[in-house]
């Protein structure tokens, strides 16, 4: 990871902390960046997905609905 990524994090971050939300806020809003970052990285293919990051694939479909993740047009 480089630098400028970490950079990026931390400002990232540093903005949901400094707003009023609950803690199952903060997670979803921070698993929601990762998830959406790794899809791009892998062309949206779910399965790829779920193998990179270790999850079963149908908690990864659950979890995409849960955070209203929906594939681009």
């Amino acid at each position: 990871m480089s630098k400028k990524n970490i950079r990026e994090i931390n400002k990232i971050i540093t903005r949901l902390i400094n707003k009023n939300i609950s803690i199952k806020e903060f997670r979803d809003k921070i698993e929601s960046i990762f998830i959406k970052h790794q899809l791009t990285k892998v062309d949206f293919n779910i399965e790829k997905l779920s193998k990179k990051i270790k999850m079963e694939r149908t908690a990864m479909y659950r979890k995409l609905y849960n955070l209203k993740i929906k594939k681009p047009k």
